[in-house]
């Protein structure tokens, strides 16, 4: 992960689309709040369709 020292460092908010696969939003979110774990995540579902939700790491 490359952007893994950035993230830990910083801490930036973070829009990251989790529709890919079914796994995304758990995974990811379990590895973000292991790098920064004063992240609060918020989801948000912009269509009908599994398209177009977002995860929000802020």
């Amino acid at each position: 992960m490359g952007a893994k020292g950035l993230i830990e460092t910083y801490k930036p908010k973070l829009a990251i689309c989790v529709y890919h696969k079914c796994e995304d939003p758990v995974s990811i979110v379990e590895y973000l709040a292991q790098l920064v774990p004063e992240y609060q995540f918020y989801m948000r579902h912009y269509t009908y369709s599994q398209h177009e939700t977002v995860l929000y790491a802020v």
